[in-house]
């Protein structure tokens, strides 16, 4: 049986567009996080089974809204999510993953950043080599982020 919070998180996803204004400016993205901040054990669940069987625009929203710290469901899916054959979602779930890792950028371009480092996820992402063998296939899609991101999880800052 469905839950109430994956439904409703659903059918916000399946109306939503993660490409406009309302989603970043008007506050939408922070509602669907508000959404999924109510998941529970099956909730997750359901999501992963899911996950990649809906709308690239649903898929956009929920790769936007993902973070490692909502635990290893969300972090599996991001994963899974790289492998999209979709580039703008492949790109998408490499970015926040980077982001996640440690890679920040600005003006000047890409750099390792410290602060803002999920510890447990990268320690897990450094642990599976299926992913780790994946990132130079979808390098293209993140330039030069996906060589730091490389480094950092091989070991060589």
């Amino acid at each position: 049986m469905t839950s109430t919070a994956f439904k409703k998180l659903d059918d916000f996803l399946n109306k939503s567009d993660h490409e406009s204004m309302d989603w970043y400016d008007g506050g939408e993205s922070e509602m669907a996080e508000k959404l999924i901040e109510k998941f529970d054990e099956q909730d997750w669940k359901t999501l992963s089974e899911v996950s990649q069987n809906r709308s690239l625009q649903w898929q956009g929203c929920l790769v936007s809204i993902l973070c490692p710290q909502y635990g290893a469901v969300a972090q599996d899916i991001l994963v899974k999510m790289t492998g999209s054959k979709n580039p703008d979602i492949a790109f998408a779930a490499m970015y926040a993953i980077s982001f996640y890792c440690g890679i920040n950028a600005n003006s000047a371009g890409p750099f390792i950043d410290d602060c803002i480092v999920h510890e447990e996820f990268r320690a897990k992402l450094r642990l599976n080599s299926e992913f780790l063998a994946s990132i130079p296939q979808v390098g293209n899609l993140v330039g030069r982020n996906y060589e730091l991101l490389q480094s950092i999880l091989r070991g060589k800052p």
